[in-house]
């Protein structure tokens, strides 16, 4: 899994850096945008931003402010400290989870489709 998840993130970067750069290219060295390239842009973006969330989430290498680790001296102070942040973490999942199941079955009731 480990490497299938790099060649799909590896192969998502690819592909909006190399439209990024056409869109640059076209907009600014030959003066005619090429329409709709950034709105094909935007699902591989939403992707690789999905995908890299969850390998941070496996790798445990998120962007953290460990600004009270300073503070804390023992390990058992620590150990309380990662419980709180993955109890606030689970909270907040449980939350959104039930908002997202709000949505999707009020979607369900209008019986509306996306464009």
């Amino acid at each position: 899994m480990d490497r299938a998840a790099r060649w799909i993130l590896t192969l998502l970067i690819g592909t909006v850096a190399v439209a990024q750069a056409i869109q640059v290219f076209t907009r600014y060295v030959l003066q005619t945008p090429l329409m709709g390239l950034e709105e094909a842009t935007l699902y591989p973006s939403l992707w690789l931003y999905m995908l890299g969330a969850a390998n941070a989430s496996r790798e445990n290498t998120q962007i953290r402010a460990n600004v009270l680790e300073l503070f804390i001296r023992t390990p058992r102070g620590h150990a309380r400290l990662a419980v709180l942040a993955e109890s606030v973490s689970l909270v907040v999942t449980a939350w959104l989870t039930w908002w997202a199941w709000d949505f999707t079955r009020y979607s369900w009731r209008t019986e509306r489709e996306s464009a």
